[in-house]
């Protein structure tokens, strides 16, 4: 019996490596520019750009969160770490933002 080779998850960048290197680049000068501040809206714009490219088992997905979120998500881990002197951000701080923008992945019909 022969397995056929399915792509069960691909990212839609073949046609628009231009455009992504620029959304970096832009990503990268904003943070830079804004000494880290702008980092909770970045982060969203680039992951929800990210996002409308993926395709899982033929589907797109659609990222619901918002810069307001991940804001808040953010001062939480910063105080949390400052005051348990990092010990909150080894352990789960570090992945806090990143377990935020997954849990607001939803499914395109």
């Amino acid at each position: 019996m022969k397995m056929e080779n399915q792509n069960i998850w691909k990212i839609r960048t073949a046609d628009r490596g231009f455009v992504v290197f620029i959304q970096n680049v832009i990503y990268m000068l904003g943070i830079v520019f804004t000494l880290g501040f702008g980092y909770p809206w970045l982060a969203n714009w680039k992951f929800a750009m990210w996002s409308r490219r993926l395709v899982l088992g033929g589907r797109t997905v659609r990222y619901t969160g918002s810069p307001g979120g991940i804001l808040g998500m953010w001062v939480k881990v910063w105080i949390f770490s400052l005051v348990t002197l990092t010990i909150y951000w080894w352990f789960s701080g570090r992945k806090a933002v990143d377990q935020y923008m997954d849990s607001h992945l939803e499914w395109n019909e």
